[in-house]
Order: C-alpha cells, then sequence, then structure tokens
C-alpha cells in the first residue's frame, strides 16, 4: 500500500478533520510527492474524494487532469463536494486558469448533469471572490453561452445570463411552514420515537457524558414527554438495540450499569401508584427479551428492590416459578449491596499508607478489594459515586505528593479491570483529573535525580502506565486533547493516526530535544545496534542518555524501522526477536501498544506483505504474554494490561478487514474474533441505503440497524446527505409524506443529540440560524449571511474573518492542531457542534440560484424552520 493510501485509508476510518488532513499530506508530499496518475487511481475509489478534494487546494494542476480522466458520473460527484470547499481557495490567480481548462474539458463531454454542476461551481466562485470583471473569467463565460445556446440548454443559459452579466435575482418562495409537523396518531410514530430514545441514550453512553438525574428526568419528560412505562421499555428496548447495532462492550455495559444503578433512582421521581403494574405492562409489550438476556428482567427487578423500591416479596409475584432464588438469597445479596463501606479508610490502608518498597501490590491487597467493591456496587448509584470521588480524590492527593509508585499502582488496577474504568469514566463528574493527569506527563516530573536513579527503568515505566491510561481515555471517548507545547497531545494525535513515522519532531526550545535534533541519525544508530544486536545489549548508559519522553518518541520509530527491515529481507526473524525481545522489560513494555497500532495500520488483504505484518504481531503478543505468565506483581499486571490493549485493538482491525482466521493462527486473538460479530456492512453505506432501513424499522419491518447507527456515527454531513437527495431526486416535502418527514426530523434530531452539549454551544448555534433570514417574497442569500459564514470559519479554520464581537467561540479554532486551549474547554464543543450545521448553511448558499428548482428551495426553508425551533427547544 503506497503512502497516500495509508494517509486516506486511516484518515477515513478515524475520520480526522479537512485542515488536520491537509496538515499530514503536505507532511508526505514532501517526501513522496502525489503524480497526477496516482490521483487517477486514487479517485477510482469513490471514498478518497472528501480528502482529495482537500488536496486539490495545493495539488491544481494534478488533481484536475486526474478528474477529466474520471467516468462522468464521479466527476460529478466531485464537483458537488469540491463546491463546499471553494470558500478554501487561496490563490484564485492560480486556480482560474487550470479550472478553465478543466471546465472546456467538460463542455466537450456535453453531459447536462455535469455541466449544471459546473455552471453552480462558477457561480459561486464568480459571486465569492468578485470575478465578474476578471478577463479571464469574462472569456470562458462567453464561450459557456455560447455552447448552451447552441446546444439548446435553455434553462442553463437563463441562469448564466443572470447570475454571470446582470444583477442578483430575487427568488419568490412559497413555503408551508407547517408541512414538517409530524403527526403524533400516526402508526409508525411510536417505532420512531423508540429510535429516537435509543439514540439519546446512546449517545450520553458512547461518550460518557451522562448528566444527573434531576437533568436527565427534566429533558426526558420535556423531550419525548416521558412517564415511568416509557423510561423502563426504553431501556430493555435500548440495551436490544445496542446489540443490534452491535456497540461496542463499553457502551453495552453501560446501558447495564445505567439501568441497575440509575434507573431506580428515576422512577422514585415518578411516584407512581402502582410500580408493578407499571412494571409488568412493560414486560408484556417488550417481545425481545430472548434475543438479548433471559436473566434481564430479573436483574432489573433485583435492582428495585435493592434500592428499596420494591419488596423482597414482589420478586416472586413477577417470578412465581424462579425456583433458584429465594427470600433468604435475596436478604442476603441485599445485605451486601447496602452494607456501610468507608472508601477512604480502605484506600488508606492499602495504597496511600503503606509503604511500597516492603508491601507488594499482591500483598496490599488493594486489587482484591477494588475488583470485589466494583461489584458490590453495581446497584448504588450513590456507592459507585462516592468510590470514584474517592478514587479521583487519591489520584490527586497522590500526583499533588509526587507519589508517582502508589499511583502507578492504582492506575493499572483500573486499566486491568474494564469494569472498574468503565465505572470510573461513567461516574466521573469533571475530567480535570485526566488533564492532571496529562500536566505530570508534560512536566519534569519523571526527570532522573539521585532518588531515582538507581531504579530508573522502575521509574520510567511508571511514566508508561500513566501514558497508557491516557491513550485508553482515548479509545475510549475519544477526548480531544488538543494543547499547545504537549509531549502527551502531540504523540496522542501520532499515536491515533498512526503516523509516528512521518513525525519524529522535536522542540528545539528544550535541551533534551536540542540533542536529539543534532545527533538523530547517531542516536538511531547506538539504539538499534543495542537493541538488535546480541554482542552489544542495551545499556544502562544508553537509556539514561535521554530523558523518558525522548525514549517514548524514539522507540516506536526504531521498531518500524526494524519491521520494515525484516519485511524487506534485510534482517530475519531472528534477529528481529532480538530486538523485540527488550519489549519485555517493564520500561519498554507499554511502547507496544504504539508499535502494535502502527503493524495493524498496514494491514489489508491487499497488502503483499500481510504474512509478515501478521508474523511480527503473533511474535510481540507470544513476547508480552510470556511476560505475564512468568512475572509477578506489577510487571505482571503491566504486561496484562498491555497484552489486553494490544488484543482489543487487533480484533477491533481484523474484524474490520475480514481477515481469515487461518493467517492469524493465534489463540488469544482467533477465539475472540470468533466470538465477535461479523464486520459492519459499509460498502453499500450511503444515504439512500441508510433512509431505506431507517423507513423500514419504522414500520416494524425487518432492517439492518447495524447499518443504521454506523451511519449516524460514521456520516461527516447528515443534512447534507439528506438535501442532496433531496434536489438530485428532486423531491419536495409533502404534508402526506409522512415517512420522509420523519427521516428529516430524525436527522435533525441526532445533530443537535449529538453535537449540542451545553447551553454557550446551543445559543451560538441559535444566533447563526436566527440570523439567517429566509424572505419568503425577497429571497436573497447573499446579503443576509455571507457575513455570518465568515466570520464563523474564520473560528473554525483560523482565516481572517470579520469580528462581530461575539465571544461564544473566542476559544474555538477547532481544527488547529495545537492552538491554546484551557483544560476546562477541552471537550471542545464547538468543533463538535460546528460540522453538520455549518454544513447547513453552506447548502443553502450552494443552492442559493436554482430558481427553477421552487420546491426545492421551499424545502430548504422548512427545514431551516424547523432546525431552527427544535434548537431553541432540545434540551442539553
Amino acid at each position: 500500500m503506497r503512502p497516500i493510501e495509508r494517509l486516506l485509508h486511516l484518515s477515513n476510518r478515524r475520520n480526522v478533520s479537512d485542515k488536520q488532513f491537509l496538515h499530514l499530506f503536505k507532511q508526505l508530499d514532501g517526501k513522496t510527492p502525489v503524480t497526477a496518475g496516482e490521483f487517477v487511481d486514487l479517485l477510482e475509489d469513490s471514498s478518497n474524494e472528501r480528502y482529495l478534494t482537500v488536496v486539490s487546494l495545493i495539488k491544481l494542476n494534478s488533481f484536475w487532469k486526474a478528474v477529466a480522466k474520471l467516468p462522468t458520473n464521479q466527476q460529478v460527484r466531485i464537483l458537488r463536494k469540491y463546491h463546499l470547499k471553494i470558500h478554501l481557495i487561496t490563490d484564485v490567480e492560480a486556480f482560474l486558469p487550470i479550472f478553465v481548462e478543466y471546465s472546456e474539458h467538460v463542455l466537450d463531454q456535453n453531459n447536462e448533469e455535469l455541466l449544471n454542476e459546473l455552471i453552480f461551481n462558477w457561480g459561486t466562485l464568480i459571486s465569492k471572490f468578485s470575478l465578474k470583471d476578471k478577463e479571464v473569467v469574462k472569456v470562458f463565460v462567453t464561450k459557456l453561452m455560447s455552447f448552451l445556446n447552441a446546444n439548446n440548454y435553455t434553462k442553463q443559459f437563463e441562469y448564466c445570463s443572470n447570475k454571470f452579466t446582470t444583477s442578483k435575482q430575487n427568488l419568490t418562495i412559497q413555503p408551508r411552514l407547517n408541512n414538517l409537523n409530524l403527526n403524533v396518531n400516526s402508526k409508525n410514530h411510536s417505532s420512531y420515537e423508540s429510535i429516537k430514545i435509543f439514540f439519546y441514550f446512546n449517545e450520553m453512553f458512547k461518550s460518557y457524558q451522562v448528566p444527573d438525574n434531576e437533568k436527565l428526568f427534566k429533558n426526558f419528560n420535556e423531550v419525548f414527554k416521558g412517564d415511568c412505562y416509557k423510561l423502563i421499555y426504553s431501556m430493555f428496548n435500548g440495551i436490544y438495540l445496542s446489540e443490534q447495532a452491535k456497540q461496542p462492550s463499553f457502551v453495552k455495559n453501560n446501558w447495564l450499569n445505567f439501568l441497575s444503578s440509575r434507573v431506580p433512582k428515576l422512577i422514585l421521581l415518578y411516584k407512581v401508584d402502582n410500580l408493578e403494574d407499571t412494571i409488568n405492562k412493560a414486560f408484556e409489550n417488550f417481545d425481545n427479551f430472548d434475543k438479548i438476556n433471559t436473566n434481564l428482567k430479573q436483574y432489573f427487578i433485583k435492582s428495585l428492590i435493592f434500592n428499596k423500591i420494591l419488596s423482597i416479596k414482589s420478586f416472586h409475584r413477577f417470578f412465581p416459578n424462579e425456583g433458584k432464588v429465594n427470600q433468604q438469597t435475596l436478604i442476603h445479596e441485599m445485605s451486601n449491596v447496602n452494607s456501610s463501606e468507608n472508601f477512604q479508610d480502605n484506600l488508606n490502608d492499602k495504597l496511600y499508607s503503606i509503604n511500597c518498597e516492603f508491601i507488594s501490590i499482591d500483598e496490599s491487597n488493594l486489587m482484591e478489594y477494588l475488583d470485589t467493591t466494583i461489584n458490590k456496587v453495581e446497584f448504588s448509584m450513590q456507592k459507585q459515586v462516592d468510590l470514584i470521588s474517592t478514587m479521583k480524590n487519591m489520584m490527586d492527593l497522590l500526583v499533588d505528593e509526587q507519589s508517582l509508585e502508589k499511583l502507578n499502582r492504582l492506575l493499572l488496577i483500573l486499566l486491568k479491570s474494564p469494569k472498574l474504568f468503565q465505572v470510573f469514566m461513567f461516574n466521573l463528574s469533571d475530567r480535570e483529573i485526566i488533564f492532571k493527569l496529562i500536566k505530570l506527563l508534560d512536566n519534569d516530573s519523571f526527570k532522573l535525580n539521585d532518588n531515582n536513579e538507581g531504579s530508573f527503568q522502575e521509574f520510567f515505566s511508571y511514566f508508561g502506565v500513566l501514558l497508557l491510561f491516557i491513550m485508553q481515555c482515548s479509545e475510549y471517548i475519544n477526548m480531544d486533547f488538543n494543547m499547545k507545547n504537549s509531549f502527551t497531545s502531540t504523540y496522542l494525535h501520532n499515536y491515533n493516526l498512526n503516523y509516528t513515522n512521518l513525525t519524529p519532531v522535536f522542540n528545539e526550545e528544550v535541551e533534551n530535544d536540542k540533542t536529539i535534533a543534532s545527533n538523530y541519525n547517531s542516536l538511531i544508530n547506538d539504539w538499534i545496534n543495542s537493541l538488535f544486536d546480541e554482542a552489544e545489549g542495551l545499556s544502562d548508559d544508553l537509556i539514561k542518555s535521554i530523558d523518558v519522553k525522548q525514549v517514548y518518541q524514539l522507540i516506536p520509530l526504531i521498531y518500524q524501522q526494524a519491521v520494515i527491515a525484516f519485511i524487506n529481507g534485510k534482517i530475519n526473524l531472528k534477529i528481529l526477536n532480538n530486538g523485540l525481545d527488550y519489549l519485555s522489560q517493564n520500561f519498554l513494555l507499554p511502547c507496544s501498544v504504539s508499535i502494535v497500532k502502527w503493524i495493524l495500520s498496514k494491514i489489508s488483504l491487499k497488502n503483499k506483505n500481510l504474512n509478515n505484518y501478521l508474523t511480527v504481531l503473533k511474535e510481540i503478543m507470544k513476547i508480552i504474554s510470556k511476560v505475564k505468565d512468568e512475572s509477578s506483581n506489577e510487571l505482571k499486571l503491566t504486561a496484562e494490561v498491555v497484552l489486553n490493549f494490544i488484543i482489543q485493538l487487533a480484533v477491533s482491525e481484523l474484524r474490520y478487514l475480514n481477515i481469515p482466521g487461518n493467517l492469524i493462527n493465534n489463540d488469544m486473538l482467533t477465539e475472540q474474533i470468533r466470538l465477535s460479530e461479523a464486520p459492519a456492512k459499509v460498502n453499500s453505506l450511503c444515504f439512500e441505503v441508510f433512509e431505506t432501513n431507517l423507513i423500514k424499522a419504522l414500520n416494524g419491518n425487518e432492517a439492518d440497524f447495524e447499518l443504521i447507527n454506523y451511519y449516524v456515527y460514521s456520516s461527516d454531513s447528515m443534512i447534507k446527505d439528506l438535501l442532496i437527495t433531496l434536489n438530485t431526486s428532486n423531491t419536495s416535502i409533502k404534508t402526506n409524506n409522512e415517512n420522509l418527514k420523519l427521516v428529516i426530523d430524525f436527522v435533525i434530531f441526532i445533530n443537535l443529540n449529538r453535537t449540542i452539549k451545553s447551553e454557550p454551544v446551543k445559543q451560538f448555534w441559535i444566533n447563526k440560524f436566527s440570523s439567517l433570514k429566509i424572505d419568503t417574497s425577497k429571497y436573497d442569500f447573499n446579503t443576509t449571511f455571507e457575513k455570518n459564514i465568515d466570520y464563523h470559519f474564520s473560528t473554525i479554520f483560523n482565516v481572517d474573518g470579520n469580528d462581530d464581537g461575539n465571544e461564544d467561540l473566542e476559544e474555538g479554532n477547532a481544527d488547529e492542531l495545537f492552538e491554546p486551549i484551557s483544560f476546562d474547554y477541552c471537550l471542545n464543543e464547538m468543533a463538535k457542534a460546528s460540522n453538520d450545521l455549518t454544513e447547513f448553511l453552506y447548502i443553502v448558499q450552494r443552492f442559493q440560484d436554482l430558481s427553477e428548482n421552487k420546491s426545492f428551495l421551499s424545502s430548504i426553508n422548512l427545514i431551516h424552520t424547523k432546525l431552527l425551533n427544535d434548537l431553541k427547544s432540545f434540551q442539553c
């Protein structure tokens, strides 16, 4: 796989922003320039179109020559996407002659659909950059008009006459503003509401952002007119749909944790007179218990009993034939759940107050205590909150006191237990502790001194475990760690995109980095010889010659070179294994994760070196597994954590690529892949397929819910896809088209639900859409919102724009990789909210001049009105 193909493949997988992609492409193109011929090959794969249209901004000639060689239908798609990038053009003078040449090629093809897309692009280009009087533009427009007239393109000729040669026209639309009101009495409305409720909760569980009970109770009632029955039924249905959607295990576990610990407290708020009747009604109406977990009903009833909402006797009223569970069993279980527990005292005794030099992690019984405790708090929201708060406070204290060995123990146990980690993240009221740990990584806490030099490998391993913890957070909740001059931010950026081999960047202001930059090749050679030459060995002096941050930057690069040398036949497997064996050392073990992530990025069925990459992957796993089996205490635990992390990454990647099991030939991986579900059917993913399956689901027919879910979470702009579909199908929104109205409502709901996370974000977008005045009698887009668009994109893309004095986005700079950003705003909500809503503004601008398609303009107006109304009433 060529470097540009790897970059496109991983960028699509990670859904990186356009600006991030452009940043990475410039690095790659500086080393391995992409030719015009390669552009043709790459554009044949439609999944590459999004990013290659961005690349066209700096590779003008190669890109447009490649586009001209593509089939007509693909040129149409590319022009449609390129229209949304026109505002990013920085050198119009260079762009015009190349685009004119391509445009003349389009005229030669004489295809109406392609011609329409070309005209739309020219219309926006001329309007955006005021090019009417530009000589090269006037010459082409004259040629275009002659062509249109000669070939009887009457509508296009009239459009160009108005757009290119006269003042802007006014468009009249007659919208029917009540067309998008849903019929709550329709037969499929309840099915639709169930799907909306699933995504409402699933977004919380996927992002680990669950509001407090009072706020959640209020929002659920206002958004869905919720009651106790609807809440209970929605939980069962949500757990079922999370299985159908093949959600990650942590999301499914969060559904169950919410059911057992939070739902009982929410039920209390409803103050239902006869709760047992309400529960029985939900049991009777939900038909899919057999498809998820036959014990789910008992699990739920137990949670209500243990939270003292139902009596113990009620259990057998629900399950009269259940002989395995008697009252004595329930009393015993209830006493365990409700027994008093002093988490602070236990953590003090087993961690804070001990002397780690004399008491090992096994001897402290900390791990056994937390494993037992996490099961005991399963049904108690308050105990979960108290436990996690105590653990968070303990981390705070250990960081403040620089007690790194004890912090290392606590983080290792958190990483080892998925259930503990998930409950920790689920009940973490804020993310400050995570950013505090990042600061610990970034500062000088891990520099060697007289106190730690004698045990420096162990000391360096604390750094590795802490970095592992932040990487795991990154994997689970996709947090945004963009911070300026941050080692952790840079490392995670490279780790998550698998480009450590492309970006060995060092900070010239740091003395150690200066040393590395000036002696880079010599340093690399010293480490390679020490790691892979049996006669040399890795000396303490070499390890201590650079600090631990540089170790973690260099080691992945060195092993990448070694793997490439093995694949190219420069070294054999024995020599490679000599070096891989060093990954068994405690301070290098965590580096294995980054190395494996890079290896996985190379694996594909098309790669002729597939077997070699799989061989290296299995060798690394074999080495770490041996450490896990033969070691004790922290080293054993670190190896187990690293191995589980690697398996988690490998299973996910290999399932996605559908690698045959016989090629894997590794018990740890093969068994887990066998137990995993089949990969998502993403090859046919498009809005029309999503819409078809959604309508099937709404009507109670069998639908591919995995595909619906995948589209919801992978589409970069659902609103854009909806509007383009409406336009290309020439569909207007009819009063009696209930299915289409439900689809529109769903698209708007999903966008608001996954992007509007706070009141400031909500208010910002209300202001934006309120300022987008659509005059239904005199429709002139350019005067209504051009200023707002310019201002918004100056915030998002860091370009010059007008400043209206709006301070809501002063911490934005969403796509700038390492702009300063405050800790309490590191989740960068504005950036998450911007994509689809900004796309809508641009889509409106794109279709502003389609005077012939008044029904579509009416649809845009309807969607704008509904979007603004739904935004105002949205509860965040």
